[in-house]
């Protein structure tokens, strides 16, 4: 399974999700750290991967960001 950690998830789930045999994206030293929830959203539809973050569902959708199927 791919993921796509938001920088506001813990850096050590990425080693742990590797570890696991799953493939995760972290944005922190890229071009896509700091970028807005929008640009990240993108980037998992690009990977068709899972966002892993800390936020709520509400302030994705509060900023315009439709999320689909979402399980929370």
């Amino acid at each position: 399974m791919k993921f796509l950690l938001d920088e506001n998830f813990p850096k050590a789930a990425a080693e742990l999700l590797k570890g696991l045999g799953h493939d995760s994206h972290d944005p922190r030293g890229t071009e896509l750290e700091g970028s807005e929830d929008s640009v990240l959203v993108e980037e998992a539809r690009r990977l068709d991967a899972v966002i892993l973050t800390q936020q709520t569902v509400t302030s994705f959708t509060r900023s315009g960001i439709s999320i689909p199927n979402t399980q929370v």
